[in-house]
């Protein structure tokens, strides 16, 4: 198991549009969390460790997902699918792999991102003399496990879509477009915003009470984290018996 988790994971270190992806996320969150913290006007209300991740986090999550789709439509868009199976046929196995190696590369990922939230505003803080708002724990924590998470589903839904376009679109017109289209529906507003996979990886991320309305309480972080991983396991143990049963052809 070891062999195929690290051939999974040479597969993405060594893939270029994998290594763009990652250094887009790094220097999104590097630029945005320097002109945020050197330029924003904060007061008692507004912090930078409250700012930062609602900025930042949603931008990052969506390269992850886009990685986590792309860990595994690659395989069928280039047919080394085909090689791969004759290596590791128990697919079962494979998909394991996969997971673990997506979810080390983007655990490493939002780590470094939260990293960068957090030094940004405290070095800024003390030139500047503001209050960053704490929460530094929180900030890191959230940013690597919603970011591994959000990889993770990503993954998940590459498994259920092969067409690698159709999966990246599709992710990205429901994270950011579609959800809160449906968040508008009578009945379903009141539910969405919490429960949805943006509401939940807000609060996972520890920004749900800064962007929630005052009519919605939102879940706390490890009921959030707990939500979202229940959400990957559903869509990802889908995936695998898609896979189990689908053919793969040469």
């Amino acid at each position: 198991m070891t062999h195929v988790i690290n051939s999974e994971l040479f597969k993405l270190r060594t893939t270029r549009t994998f290594i763009a992806l990652v250094g887009a996320a790094l220097a999104i969150a590097l630029v945005a969390a320097i002109l945020l913290a050197a330029f924003v006007n904060f007061n008692t209300e507004d912090q930078p460790n409250e700012i930062l991740p609602i900025v930042i986090g949603p931008i990052v999550r969506a390269l992850a997902l886009v990685i986590g789709v792309l860990a595994v439509t690659n395989e069928f868009r280039h047919g080394t699918i085909t090689p791969t199976l004759l290596v590791v046929p128990n697919r079962t196995k494979l998909m394991l792999a996969k997971l673990v190696a997506v979810l080390g590369m983007a655990l490493v990922l939002g780590f470094v991102v939260g990293l960068i939230m957090v030094g940004s505003g405290s070095i800024f803080a003390s030139l500047r003399d503001f209050e960053t708002g704490g929460m530094v724990l929180s900030i890191v924590l959230g940013s690597t496990v919603a970011t591994a998470l959000n990889a993770a589903l990503g993954l998940g839904v590459g498994v259920l879509v092969r067409n690698q376009v159709g999966a990246i679109v599709g992710v990205l017109i429901y994270g950011f477009i579609l959800e809160d289209l449906i968040g508008l529906i009578p009945g379903v507003r009141d539910v969405l915003p919490k429960y949805g996979l943006g509401g939940v990886s807000n609060s996972l991320a520890g920004v749900g009470d800064a962007i929630s309305g005052d009519d919605i309480t939102p879940l706390s972080q490890p009921v959030a984290g707990l939500l979202l991983a229940l959400y990957v396991l559903i869509i990802w143990a889908i995936g695998l018996l898609v896979m189990r049963r689908r053919d793969v052809t040469a």
